[in-house]
């Protein structure tokens, strides 16, 4: 499953930069290679030549799993070392799919987070803005796949909801766990950085 990190502070944001420069030096352009070994400055080299990092990148991020529904196994196992590792800094997104089983979904997400000691965090997994942008969508989506738009099927998105929802909506979506949405609220609570603290640094 993939984990969002947010680096609360301008030595965390170096941190993370530093790890994503190992991930490049070991992955092709455009590709990096990042071992979840790495983020807690555990070796884990591809081969016994390389090298693998020894700092703790994981210090001062705020993270964010998006659980991998086709696995939830491997979602609860990547939670248990993160929260062991990083505890009080978990939260796992509780997203809706509108695919009629949004309500089975986030009860899941939210029992599997108090398992592991981690919070539910209301997301909504936006990629546009505004409704009306949802060919836009589709478009870039054929562009990054190569495919037409008659080629495309299940790549492009299986409804027009991905856009950024008001406050009201929201509240509705996750109305059964408003702890959900309070905890949007407490996550910026606790990120103390910005870009334009790097402004004098380059």
């Amino acid at each position: 499953p993939d984990i969002v990190a947010y680096p609360s502070d301008r030595v965390a944001y170096g941190r993370l930069c530093k790890l994503l420069t190992v991930g490049n030096h070991r992955g092709e352009k455009g590709n990096p290679t990042i071992y979840f070994d790495d983020l807690f400055g555990s070796a884990n080299p591809a081969s016994e030549e390389e090298q693998g990092p020894t700092e703790d990148f994981s210090q001062g991020q705020l993270f964010i799993l998006l659980p991998d529904e086709s696995d939830w196994a491997l979602t609860e196992k990547t939670l248990d070392r993160l929260s062991r590792q990083a505890p009080g800094r978990v939260w796992v997104a509780g997203t809706p799919r509108f695919d009629g089983l949004d309500r089975a979904r986030l009860n899941r997400v939210a029992a599997t987070a108090r398992r592991h000691k981690a919070l539910m965090i209301a997301s909504h997994d936006a990629q546009y803005h505004e409704p009306d942008r949802s060919m836009l969508l589709d478009v870039v989506t054929c562009i990054r796949e190569h495919v037409t738009l008659e080629e495309a099927g299940f790549r492009l998105t299986a409804n027009a909801e991905r856009h950024l929802k008001s406050p009201r909506e929201m509240a509705r979506l996750f109305a059964e766990h408003p702890d959900a949405i309070a905890e949007t609220q407490k996550f910026i609570t606790r990120i103390d950085f910005a870009l334009n603290q790097l402004e004098y640094n380059y």
